[in-house]
């Protein structure tokens, strides 16, 4: 196993609207939700049964793209959830090419680091698959999405 991995499941009974679908509607980023789990050294760090998987991948692909600029942290926070509770999933720059993973829901304290290319393609790999799980199940992509964000 490897030392981080993003592992998920997209709800396989939830349906979503059609229309919504046709026009892209960011009422998506929500609805298309399910799994989430991150591992971290062969421990789950993180899980939640409803997670909304496509707000999620489209905030991370757009940290990725910005990633090679700058060394930036990533702070996840969803529509749904209130912003003062601090970010639900955060990797945090450490210095050195170090990385820490922080959630205010994880399930023990990791110590780290993660080195920033393990991060890098854990996060190029969950982007990769769920783009293609949503282009085979929903005929959309997550860069769709891109848009809808500031």
């Amino acid at each position: 196993m490897k030392a981080f991995q993003l592992r998920y499941e997209i709800s396989p009974t939830h349906t979503v609207d059609p229309g919504l679908l046709k026009k892209n509607s960011g009422k998506l980023l929500l609805d298309i939700e399910g799994k989430l789990e991150i591992w971290v050294d062969e421990q789950c760090f993180f899980v939640e049964k409803s997670f909304p998987l496509l707000e999620f991948a489209v905030d991370l692909s757009r940290w990725r793209g910005r990633i090679e600029k700058t060394l930036e942290n990533f702070h996840y926070y969803s529509m749904e959830h209130d912003y003062s509770e601090g970010p639900i999933i955060s990797f945090l720059y450490t210095g050195s090419g170090s990385w820490e993973l922080a959630s205010i829901w994880q399930e023990f304290e990791y110590s780290g680091p993660l080195a920033l290319p393990v991060v890098l393609d854990e996060v190029d790999l969950f982007i990769a698959k769920f783009d293609q799980d949503l282009l085979r199940r929903y005929g959309i992509r997550v860069s769709n999405f891109y848009t809808l964000f500031n």
